[in-house]
């Protein structure tokens, strides 16, 4: 094979060693792997990540209008970019039944309401956290008295320091998570 300033030449050098050199590149498994998390949350190796392992009622199944609902949240997360921060875990109640997701600014529709926040201070490393959550029961609590008498509670966490006061992570879970009421 003869290369003299000629692109398609080269081009057919470049691949013809690629094939019989191989390429070293490893592969990314298309199955859910033995963590048994979807591979959408599996963290990156030296990234900051959280996912939401599950969501447990205290007592009773499913949700109801005007009764509170006591939850634990398990969560994993990974901080790996500092030494110490801060994780908020965050109950969002929606007014639609029939989405967990955050209308787009302008469209007309109502916003969710943050319901409950609990920060926990984590360290480096990958770590679970178990964290009781309550979910007023849409009776007017959390939400200055506004009762939607109809939707759905979703979860959002994040992760920040507090020297500066930084975000510098957040994961919203309303597709995974949505839980009608």
């Amino acid at each position: 094979m003869k290369v003299v300033g000629s692109t398609g030449s080269f081009t057919v050098l470049f691949i013809s060693l690629l094939a019989l050199a191989g390429c070293r590149h490893t592969r990314i498994p298309s199955t859910v792997p033995a963590s048994g998390l979807p591979e959408s949350t599996i963290p990156l190796q030296n990234s900051d990540s959280i996912a939401l392992l599950s969501v447990k009622q205290t007592h009773g199944h499913g949700l109801e209008r005007g009764q509170p609902a006591e939850m634990t949240v398990t969560i994993q997360y990974t901080l790996a970019t500092r030494d110490s921060a801060i994780l908020k875990l965050s109950l969002d109640q929606f007014p639609n039944r029939e989405s967990c997701i955050s209308p787009s600014e302008g469209s007309g529709a109502s916003a969710p309401l943050t319901l409950a926040v609990r920060e926990v201070a984590v360290s480096r490393g990958t770590h679970e956290l178990m964290v009781p959550v309550t979910w007023p029961g849409d009776t007017g609590d959390g939400t200055d008295g506004r009762i939607f008498g109809a939707g759905a509670v979703s979860f959002h966490a994040s992760m920040r320091t507090d020297h500066p006061d930084y975000e510098f992570l957040i994961r919203r879970f309303g597709t995974e998570y949505c839980m009608r009421f």
